[in-house]
């Protein structure tokens, strides 16, 4: 839909700017130089030493070089936002280890990757990100520009210097466009490994033998309608259990590869809030009631106006060019209509704050803009069809049907449709000329067509024209986080720090300061669980023993004074740590215990009387549960895992109450009214589907788990926050 005038159009677009803020974008997502052994080598200087995997360094210049180009992308998609410096920081981390480690398992592996199949790739299976560049708004790809700009930049270069282009700024274009290509080259070559390496690890991991794809067959086809009575644990109180240390300590004994221990930390930690104080806001009231003051003393619109510019200045206000009306915030909008050029109002609450303003100019007429939808109907072939089609939905709409209902259901321009055919706000210029013309001809709220280019036929409904454009000056006053604060804070946690390192304890010095004192819990090296989401804190933690101390400022939560409390290194967990764990298992194991008795007497009632109602003629609290279609899983809906429960049910007799389960919570007494067992003769002729299955299931997950074991298993050194 956007104007289309040819090659020479599209070359033109693609400035310097342009092409520098597409290599940002593209860049991020750019492998380290030489994942493919075959590869040309392009590695940069010598620099300090970072970190290492497996012995392999991680420079600082290339660390800072990959969060530079993330900063910079992120800040081009949106100037306002705050970045998250820590949070790039460790993602960039950690992406560059998995590089490393995949690129030596590549080397182990032998796997390279050829210059015809990366350029096949390049070509036949374009990223999308790289198609945008060359995609009008319809979503069309303009494929021939994309072939000739990149795959013949000579052919690109001529047509510049036709057009006027000097051979500096030819060759400068000529090397970013070669800049994104080899960085799209490079990216495809990782990603090629990297599928490689995953149908490898996946194929290995996926290896199902027919035994075990008939069992998990058979589970799948059987099922069984039982109805059973459930004779838990929780019908005993945990205080009328007793477990000993001892035979906590028996049991922890015994079991004790269950308690795997990493590396790990626990710290705790006071936060000093980087916030506004009270006198911080005390001085926004009273900046906001002075502006008041001497606003509301002027005698005129002229003095007000003087007063407000005088005040601009001092407060640190900014003034506006002229902006489109529907650009402008609604509340602010409102305000400004209302005034007279150099009119000033104010206070207005806004989310900034307390906001006055200043109409400084407004005009009409100039560079107008209009917001309009569209139904589209291609006419690639018969012409006159498509036309009556388009003028039958030109009158539905003018009749009253919905618009945005037409438009979904029968426009062919895939991302307006969507929205109800909107295409938003846009100006002189931006669209085709008939349907240009078309729109800016056309009042708000009328409905024209159908409008003919060269994308097919259009009706346009115009929903809102705007030529007004304002410009004004504001003053926004809030609470703010001064300079007199923050030193106070400085101090405070500065001397909270001394306090802690002369071996006053944290909680101590926590309740002096009327301050909470946070304990983290265990943490492990290079985990996900660092506290207040500080990597850097975490690293310091595993840099130093219990009793340490460290002061920082720290992003969204403040400065935080910390200490290690507590330092684990690989092992087993220590009994303390498990205790309540073991104690609560021995207690539901021993509750079990106890109701062996009722459970058994709980069966005979029922036997005797034929039916599994009598358990509730004695305690009303034991009732009758009901489940169909119960599988040889282990799932038991509203109880949790209990295999000894649903392997019963494929197990007992039909028709039958017999002896009480025991399962994991506590007994179950069972009645299976009806079973079907799978066919095993059928299995044959789905073996292969169920192998395959299974097989794609266990694939699925292979590389993540691969890439974890490979992680935990190499030497990956972390030196980011070493002195220099």
């Amino acid at each position: 839909l956007f104007r289309s005038m040819g090659a020479i159009t599209k070359i033109r677009q693609l400035s310097p700017y342009f092409m520098a803020t597409v290599l940002v974008v593209f860049v991020a997502f750019m492998v380290i130089q030489d994942m493919n052994p075959g590869s040309n080598q392009r590695s940069g200087g010598e620099s300090t030493i970072i970190g290492e995997v497996n012995g392999e360094k991680i420079t600082l210049s290339e660390f800072e070089k990959r969060v530079r180009e993330i900063v910079d992308m992120q800040r081009q998609q949106n100037p306002n936002m705050e970045i998250d410096d820590e949070n790039i920081r460790q993602q960039i981390w950690e992406m560059m280890v998995s590089e490393l480690l995949l690129k030596q398992e590549v080397k182990k592996m032998g796997m390279t990757v050829t210059a015809n199949e990366i350029r096949d790739k390049f070509f036949y299976d374009t990223p999308q990100e790289l198609l945008q560049m060359f995609m009008d708004s319809t979503g069309r790809v303009d494929s021939k520009m994309f072939v000739q700009v990149m795959a013949h930049p000579d052919e690109y270069a001529a047509l510049l210097r036709q057009n006027g282009v000097g051979d500096e700024e030819v060759g400068a274009r000529l090397k970013q466009i070669e800049t994104i290509r080899q960085s799209f080259e490079d990216r495809i070559a990782q990603q090629q490994l990297e599928e490689a390496v995953r149908s490898g690890v996946g194929a290995a991991a996926s290896i199902v033998s027919p035994t075990q794809a008939e069992l998990t067959w058979v589970t799948q086809n059987s099922s069984a309608d039982v109805q059973f009575v459930a004779i838990t644990s929780d019908r005993i109180a945990d205080n009328q259990v007793s477990v000993t240390d001892a035979e906590i300590a028996s049991w922890y004994e015994k079991h004790k590869d269950r308690f795997e221990q990493k590396r790990s930390r626990r710290i705790k930690y006071l936060v000093f809030p980087h916030v506004p104080s009270a006198k911080d806001t005390a001085n926004s009231i009273k900046q906001s009631a002075d502006l008041q003051a001497a606003l509301i003393a002027a005698t005129d619109t002229t003095r007000r106006d003087s007063i407000f510019t005088s005040y601009l200045e001092r407060y640190n206000g900014i003034s506006k060019p002229f902006t489109p009306a529907h650009e402008i915030d609604p509340n602010i909008l409102v305000a400004l209509q209302g005034l007279q050029v150099h009119e000033v109002f104010g206070p207005l609450s806004t989310a900034e704050g307390v906001t006055y303003l200043r109409l400084d100019a407004r005009r009409d007429g100039v560079d107008a803009v209009v917001r309009a939808s569209h139904i589209l109907l291609p006419h690639e072939t018969d012409t006159a069809s498509v036309q009556k089609a388009a003028s039958d939905l030109l009158a539905r709409a003018r009749k009253g049907e919905d618009f945005a209902l037409l438009a979904s259901q029968n426009s062919k321009d895939p991302g307006s449709a969507r929205q109800g055919g909107d295409l938003g706000y846009f100006s002189k210029g931006k669209m085709v000329k008939e349907f240009e013309d078309a729109a800016f001809g056309a009042e708000a709220g009328s409905i024209v067509g159908p409008v003919k280019s060269q994308f097919g036929f259009h009706i346009i409904k115009v929903t809102d024209k705007v030529t007004q454009q304002l410009s004004w000056s504001q003053i926004t006053i809030k609470p703010v986080f001064s300079s007199p604060t923050r030193n106070i804070i400085a101090a405070n946690s500065s001397q909270a720090l001394k306090k802690i390192e002369e071996g006053a304890t944290i909680d101590n010095v926590g309740k002096e300061l009327k301050l909470q004192v946070v304990e983290s819990p265990l943490f492990e090296q290079n985990g996900r669980s660092a506290p207040l989401n500080s990597r850097e804190l975490a690293a310091w933690a595993f840099d130093n023993e219990k009793g340490a101390a460290v002061r920082r400022d720290l992003k969204q939560y403040g400065t935080v004074v910390a200490q290690v409390t507590d330092t684990r290194e690989p092992g087993v967990k220590p009994l303390d740590d498990v205790k309540d764990i073991i104690k609560s298992r021995l207690v539901r194991k021993k509750k079990v215990d106890q109701l062996a008795s009722l459970a058994r007497s709980v069966a005979e009632n029922c036997r005797n009387a034929g039916t599994l109602d009598a358990a509730s003629q004695g305690d009303p609290t034991l009732t009758v549960t009901t489940q169909l279609g119960l599988k040889n899983d282990g799932n038991l809906q509203g109880f949790g895992g209990e295999y000894a429960v649903t392997h019963a049910a494929f197990s007992k007799k039909l028709n039958d109450i017999g002896e009480p389960v025991r399962g994991e919570r506590g007994w179950y007494v069972m009645y299976v009214t009806n079973r079907t067992e799978a066919d095993k003769s059928k299995f044959t002729a789905e073996r292969s589907a169920v192998m395959s299955n299974m097989a794609s299931m266990t694939r699925n997950s292979a590389y993540f788990q691969w890439m974890t074991r490979l992680r935990e298993n190499a030497d990956i050194k972390d030196l980011r926050n070493r002195p220099q």
